[in-house]
């Protein structure tokens, strides 16, 4: 049903393409109402299973062409339905054509629409039997038309497709009640639309699929894209926040190579001027040595003068030499006037010991007398404390009688108001007094208790303050020697500096002395060939230090450069190291200006002594033999003063083992002292302690003194005042004896009941006083028992005092003998430098006298030579010129030219004819 729907779309649309035919607008007419009615009995059956996706299930073998390329179907598909449309075309040409032929056959059929379109149905469904069937389906009733010019359209490439591809698969059911026509299957051409429609479903549905496929990876493709931009986001921040820190690292990198590089050229820079510096200074000594020896060369020509100096040279060594040896000789008579000095020194300061011991003991005897003062002042102090407590009890008695009395006198006179009512009252008041006479007796007596324990506390204060006051005495004793004693060490000290300064002078006017004729020994080396060698020595070792120096230079970069990485850890060391740099540039600076003067001022001594040096050489040639001999007798005193320090040396060991085994034995005695002498200390300043807390208890005491005496002056006003009152109050006794007349009557009744109380407070007083008895024994057993522990205590303290001295002597003679190890070390230390400066002196006058023999020797030898050589000459000379006078005297020379003319003539033709001529 649809191919014939289809075929007769074809036709219609080719027939009204054409529009020449005479049936066209009928046949168009007809061809819509098939169209229609075809429509209204279709039904859409749903696509086949596995959609849009057949091309993996169907025609595998076929579709392998179209399986290339997504873009190549596309164009497959188009092809197809062109050659599709260009078959149904054509068989609707020669259907056409057919029907015309019939229709003029018959002329009386006619063609009308149910029977038309019944042979089209019947047709279209003995086409479609049993076969797929695809139909386009558009919006209107000419979808067919549009869709088919549209693909055509898009095919041909006259329009570009805008609306979007839709595909909708539609089946064909032949209705049961239309009526069929049979036509023949072979009238029906057979097109092969079947397997074009089957390729283009299959290529539909690849199409589908690779737009499914072109979504899913466009939205992938979107996300992806998202997540891009969003990782490119975070990239770009994290770049914007470590970036900048990466150029700033990266800039101070290059800011600490560029300014490691500026310090790496400017320290080249400094050592190629330095070195520069340093050429050019030899340069210039080379120069000035080189014009020095020229100038020697040319100024000393003579050999006599030269032994004149050398003699003189000579001369002056041996009186430097003789010199020395007197030094020396002083020397040591120096050293025994020092130790003289030092043993009447120890004397001394012994003695001074002794007389400072003496003094010590009277003043420690002074202080006794004074704290025997002390505790007689202090026992009338306790005495007058004792006496001003017994007038405060008085007082105090004196006052509670005085208030008895009031009380009674207020008695008496209720007395003479009440006296039968208040007798009884009376006695109750008697009894009362009593009882409170009893207590405040007991009271009484319980103060007296705290007053004694108070006393005896106070004493027990004042002997461990005596005791304290004892000690610090002796410490200041003690550090008054100690400081006499370190103040006389140093007055000893200074006068060894005084001495010591005045030696250093001494010596040091020596040294200057010697330095002095060791130059002039050195610059009367004058020879001109010793000279012109000792150039070339000094040139070649300012060439080995130039080397030496480069050297070090390059050791000190490779070392500069290996501590690079320290230097820019510690910035600090490296500006000091610059400062150091600097102050050797300026001390190398001041070095070159040293040497520049002192090489000029050589110049100078050697211009001056080469005049000196011409006038002794012939002075040492008649004294060189006179030297030899008395340089062989120095020679055996060197050799035995040699053996003489050998000895020393020896000495010297031993007496240093012996004092290093006398350092460990007392090692361990001074640590021990040093233990005690910190435990004393700490138990010094315990009591330094406690001297204080009771020195402060003592003036509050001396301020409790002072109020009590205030006390007493006030006391002694209210006394006074008292008086006063019992004047008065003797007037009322007056009056009240006439009252206690009137009682006593009373009062003996009143005794009566009062003496059976009398005896039983008597045997309760005799009880009390049995007990008191029995605490006094205690108590004195107890004094006695502390007494002795004073005692004991009293010799413990000697004791200690005693051992104290002991260390303390012990600690002096320590002093003392580290004392004279320190004077024992400065001398030993001294002679050993003595000893080696002699060495050294000595070695150094061996070697310069044999140097100065040898180039003696050398010289005179070559100065003989010369002689000869002169003398030959000079022989030679007056040969010649004697001869030349014998002939010319004899005539042999006159003769000798006559005949040499004649030979030549004889020879010469032309000699002979001037000759002629002439004659």
């Amino acid at each position: 049903m649809g191919d014939s729907a289809i075929s007769d779309n074809q036709e219609v649309k080719s027939i009204t393409e054409k529009g020449d035919h005479p049936f066209a607008d009928d046949l168009a007419d007809a061809e819509e109402q098939t169209y229609i009615e075809s429509e209204c009995y279709d039904t859409v059956h749903p696509l086949p299973e596995g959609w849009p996706r057949l091309q993996e299930k169907l025609f595998k073998r076929r579709n392998l062409y179209f399986r290339k390329p997504v873009s190549a179907s596309i164009s497959n598909v188009i092809h197809h339905l062109q050659k599709l449309q260009n078959k149904l075309e054509a068989w609707s040409r020669e259907v056409e054509l057919e029907i015309l032929s019939q229709h003029s056959s018959t002329g009386n059929s006619v063609i009308d629409g149910p029977s038309y379109e019944g042979g089209r149905e019947g047709l279209g469904s003995k086409l479609s039997a049993g076969r797929k069937h695809l139909r386009f389906a558009p919006g209107s009733a000419q979808s067919s038309n549009a869709g088919v010019d549209d693909d055509v359209r898009s095919g041909s490439g006259m329009s570009s497709v805008v609306q979007e591809l839709s595909i909708h698969g539609k089946g064909a059911v032949i209705p049961q009640d239309v009526p069929s026509i049979e036509i023949l299957d072979e009238d029906l051409p057979k097109l092969g639309a079947e397997e074009v429609i089957d390729e283009v479903v299959t290529l539909l549905g690849r199409l589908e699929t690779d737009r499914q496929d072109t979504e899913g990876t466009l939205e992938k493709e979107k996300q992806r894209v998202h997540w891009l931009q969003g990782r490119i986001d975070f990239l770009a921040n994290k770049r914007l926040v470590e970036l900048p820190r990466a150029v700033q690292k990266e800039h101070e990198a290059c800011a600490a190579d560029i300014a490691e590089l500026k310090w790496h050229c400017a320290y080249r820079g400094r050592q190629l001027t330095r070195v520069k510096n340093k050429v050019e200074s030899a340069e210039m000594l080379n120069a000035r040595l080189n014009e020095d020896i020229a100038f020697v060369k040319k100024h000393c020509p003579l050999v006599e003068e030269k032994l004149d100096l050398e003699m003189e040279a000579m001369k002056r060594i041996d009186e430097a030499q003789n010199q020395t040896t007197g030094e020396l000789n002083k020397m040591f008579e120096k050293l025994k006037k020092t130790e003289g000095k030092s043993h009447e020194a120890h004397g001394k300061a012994d003695m001074e010991r002794a007389h400072i011991k003496k003094e010590l003991d009277s003043v420690r005897d002074a202080l006794t007398e004074i704290n025997h003062e002390l505790d007689e002042a202090k026992s009338l102090h306790t005495s007058y404390t004792h006496k001003c407590n017994d007038l405060r009890r008085k007082l105090l008695s004196n006052a509670q009688e005085k208030v008895v009395l009031e009380n009674r006198n207020e008695n008496a006179r209720a007395a003479e108001k009440m006296e039968g009512v208040k007798v009884k009252q009376t006695q109750d008041m008697i009894v009362d007094a009593e009882f409170e006479h009893r207590r405040l007796a007991d009271q009484n007596y319980q103060f007296n208790v705290k007053i004694d324990t108070m006393r005896k506390d106070i004493t027990g204060l004042k002997e461990e303050s005596e005791l304290a006051n004892k000690k610090r005495l002796k410490e200041l004793r003690q550090r008054q020697q100690r400081c006499d004693e370190m103040s006389m060490d140093i007055e000893d000290i200074e006068v060894k500096l005084k001495n010591c300064k005045k030696q250093k002078v001494a010596d040091a006017k020596n040294v200057e002395r010697i330095k002095r004729e060791m130059s002039k020994v050195e610059t009367q080396l004058g020879v001109v060939d010793e000279e012109h060698s000792k150039t070339k020595v000094i040139n070649n070792a300012v060439r080995s230090k130039l080397m030496g120096e480069k050297d070090k230079v390059a050791l000190k970069e490779d070392q500069i450069q290996g501590t690079i990485e320290g230097l820019k850890k510690q910035h600090k060391e490296e500006t000091h190291s610059r400062t150091i740099l600097q102050a050797r540039i300026l001390a190398d600076s001041t070095d070159f200006q040293k040497l520049q003067l002192e090489a000029k001022k050589k110049k100078s001594r050697v211009e001056k002594k080469c005049n000196e040096i011409e006038n002794v050489v012939a002075s040492v040639l008649s004294e060189v033999e006179v030297q030899r001999s008395t340089k062989a007798d120095k020679m055996k005193v060197v050799s035995d003063l040699e053996t003489h320090i050998a000895d020393v040396k020896v000495k010297h060991v031993e007496v240093e083992n012996s004092l290093q085994n006398k350092i460990a034995e007392l090692e361990p005695q001074h640590k021990k002292l040093q233990s005690d002498y910190l435990e004393k200390q700490k138990k010094l300043d315990y009591m330094a302690h406690r001297t204080d807390f009771i020195q402060k208890k003592l003036a509050e005491q001396d301020q409790s003194d002072n109020f009590m005496d205030r006390v007493i002056k006030n006391t002694s006003e209210a006394i006074e005042e008292l008086n006063a009152d019992l004047e008065e109050q003797t007037i009322q006794l007056e009056t009240g004896q006439r009252q206690e007349q009137e009682l006593k009557q009373s009062l003996m009744e009143v005794a009566q009941r009062l003496e059976s109380g009398d005896d039983d407070h008597l045997e309760h007083m005799k009880l009390r006083r049995e007990v008191l008895a029995e605490h006094e024994a205690s108590l004195k057993d107890k004094l006695q028992e502390n007494s002795n522990l004073a005692h004991e205590y009293r010799t413990v303290q000697q004791e200690y005092y005693q051992q104290k001295t002991n260390f303390l002597q012990e600690f002096e003679i320590r002093i003392g003998l580290e004392a004279s190890l320190k004077d024992h070390k400065q001398l030993n230390s001294l002679q050993v430098r003595l000893h080696d400066a002699l060495a050294r002196y000595f070695t150094l006058r061996g070697l310069y006298h044999q140097n100065e023999l040898a180039g003696f020797e050398e010289n005179s030898q070559e100065n003989a030579e010369r002689i000869l050589s002169l003398q030959k000459e000079m022989d030679e000379a007056i040969e010649t010129i004697s001869q030349f006078l014998s002939d010319q005297v004899d005539g042999t020379a006159m003769k000798m030219v006559l005949a040499a003319a004649d030979s030549a003539i004889k020879k010469d033709p032309q000699l002979q004819l001037q000759a002629l001529v002439s004659a």
